[in-house]
């Protein structure tokens, strides 16, 4: 289907009396969400053709036409911008230096860096990170431009805090200010703004209000104004124009070499499916059962091993509602969760009955003498199931022993 631009779908859901909040929470297997992005694709080609018929924007009065105005980074949740958004660089030489840097920064975290850019997203740079061995990622960013970057984590959830750090950090370094986009969760706005604080020398454009902020739960203030009085004692960098030149960077070690002849295959894979037109199948009208074969041949053509092109083709038969394919993914993800995922924990509480948090704003659990975490039980003993965990079950409907 078309991309998801955001003022077209904002607009869509109006006519239909739903916020874009209520939409991303829709479960995409449900036949609500398969009628309103069937519904949404010739409202999205005919919006796109009164975009083209509008007249283009006189310039300010102060404002001459040949001068390049100062722009923000422009941070947003969840959704990718529009395409009239995105680089018009024909070089697009600050993707590698944005990718670079990300990568060196997600190695010094520990954290595994994969290449998430598709077809469906432009010429957009997009990557995710995942910690450990879970198959869900910790977070997934894509930059359409230097000015607008779009982060979110897996299954609607907000990414940590260092994620936001890292984005407002480089944003500063380049001499731009922060400007909050398209932004619907408290927590999402928090974060960023707590980043901002942090950071200590940030300029904040369109930032939630103190009305907005007054509203927020208790443990969101505390995270803000602890960033907040970290930002005031942090000594003040100078800030630089963009260049176009990459800064020195460390010798990236051999696993970040690795990754990144990983990232290089997986752009000749892409490069080779752009001109079979692969990826340009209507999922939607193809029977992936029926050409499964056929599909893994190309896969492995390709240069996807056996494992990855099953996983592939399994993913798009979960996607055309093939049950048995969901199961095996369902019992796949369930094999790799922890029980920290799963289960409620116990969180520490200081003198006024309050939930500890870290530096960064996070919540300090108990933990037993042997370093354990301790979890709640209801009153039969039993653990007690994260809302998450209860999601998940309730998505797999008692496939997990089938």
């Amino acid at each position: 289907m078309a991309d998801m631009d955001t003022e077209c779908l904002t607009e869509f859901l109006k006519e239909k009396k739903m916020s874009l909040d209520e939409f991303k929470k829709l479960d995409h297997q449900s036949e609500e969400y398969k009628n309103l992005t069937k519904e949404y694709e010739p409202f999205f080609e005919k919006w796109k053709e009164q975009q083209k018929e509008k007249p283009a924007p006189e310039p300010a009065l102060n404002q001459s036409k040949e001068k390049e105005p100062v722009k923000n980074l422009v941070i947003n949740e969840g959704i990718v911008p529009n395409q009239e958004e995105r680089s018009n660089d024909p070089e697009n030489e600050w993707k590698e230096r944005y990718a670079k840097e990300w990568r060196i920064w997600g190695d010094h975290n520990k954290l595994d860096y994969k290449d998430a850019s598709l077809p469906s997203k432009g010429d957009a740079l997009s990557f995710r990170f995942y910690e450990g061995k879970s198959e869900n990622y910790a977070a997934e960013i894509t930059y359409t431009s230097p000015y607008n970057v779009t982060l979110r984590g897996s299954n609607g959830e907000t990414p940590d805090n260092k994620f936001f750090e890292k984005a407002v950090s480089m944003a500063v370094k380049n001499g731009t200010a922060i400007e909050f986009g398209e932004i619907t969760s408290a927590e999402f706005k928090a974060k960023l703004l707590a980043a901002c604080y942090k950071q200590g020398n940030a300029e904040i454009v369109n930032g939630p209000s103190a009305e907005e902020m007054a509203a927020w739960p208790e443990h969101l203030k505390i995270m803000v104004d602890q960033a907040k009085k970290a930002g005031e004692n942090k000594p003040v960098e100078h800030t630089q124009a963009p260049q176009k030149e990459a800064e020195p960077q460390p010798k990236p070690n051999p696993k970040v070499e690795e990754i990144q002849n990983k990232i290089a295959r997986l752009k000749e894979i892409k490069q080779k499916f752009n001109n079979q037109n692969y990826t340009q199948i209507d999922w939607e009208k193809t029977d992936v059962i029926k050409d499964a074969a056929k599909i893994k041949e190309d896969l492995t053509k390709a240069g996807f091993s056996a494992e990855e092109a099953d996983k592939y083709i399994q993913r798009k038969q979960a996607n055309a509602g093939d049950q048995k394919a969901q199961q095996e993914i369902n019992k796949r993800r369930a094999a790799t969760m922890t029980d920290e995922y799963k289960y409620e924990r116990e969180v520490e509480l200081d003198a006024d009955n309050n939930p500890k948090k870290d530096e960064k704003g996070n919540p300090i659990y108990k933990k037993d003498k042997d370093g354990k975490f301790i979890y709640k039980t209801n009153d039969k003993g039993q653990k007690i199931e994260t809302a998450a965990y209860q999601a998940f079950l309730k998505r797999a409907q008692n496939g997990l022993s089938k």
